[in-house]
């Protein structure tokens, strides 16, 4: 809903609303913020490795596939078991070609919606606490279609992108601290002496 057409009204309907409530109002640039996180950017390089990586892949078999159609050309015409067998196996490696190119989109695409979908609750969460902390009445998106005008001065993407980058590698750190944590530590191999110490003692 829009706040501000929602301000509007309650300085018509009731002027002492707006004569004794200042309102103190910020605007993010929610677009801007997401692009420009620590977060993202890890995100998006590690989606470029594993694409270059299912490309590579991709390509190969392309080649084996462009190989046997020029083998299937160069057969004779009255080569009819060759050519069928070239033929079976052009036809499979199309399959592999569009099963390979479809999962890696849906793999992509699926990874692609969890991230921003925790990548949202984060900045929801962060921009909430600099608003309480901060003593903001609203905090608004900036490039959503409800905002007509804001005033340059009001933007707090930048101590947003701060706050959120800060609140990320602590998150990060916590995790990969969690994960050490979890590792099992592998077992000791006792030496000759050890052993046979052990079985002098008992």
């Amino acid at each position: 809903m829009n706040v501000f057409l929602i301000l509007a009204v309650l300085c018509l309907v009731n002027s002492s609303f707006c004569e004794e409530k200042i309102l103190k109002i910020g605007t993010v640039n929610i677009e801007m913020l997401m692009k420009n996180s620590l977060a993202y950017k890890a995100a998006d390089l590690e989606w470029s490795r594993e694409f270059a990586k299912k490309q590579d892949e991709i390509e190969q078999k392309k080649k084996e596939y462009d190989s046997l159609q020029n083998k299937l050309k160069s057969l004779e015409v009255n080569d009819t078991r060759g050519r069928r067998k070239l033929e079976v196996e052009l036809e499979q490696l199309k399959i592999d070609l569009k099963y390979l190119v479809n999962v890696n989109k849906k793999d992509l695409s699926k990874k692609e919606k969890k991230f921003f979908e925790e990548l949202t609750r984060d900045i929801v969460k962060v921009i909430n606490q600099y608003g309480s902390e901060n003593n903001f009445d609203y905090i608004v998106n900036q490039s959503s279609p409800i905002v007509f005008y804001s005033n340059i001065t009001l933007d707090v993407t930048a101590e947003m992108l701060l706050k959120y980058n800060n609140f990320w590698e602590s998150k990060r750190s916590a995790s990969d601290s969690k994960s050490a944590k979890s590792t099992p530590k592998p077992a000791k191999i006792k030496t000759k002496s050890e052993k046979s110490s052990n079985q002098t003692s008992k």
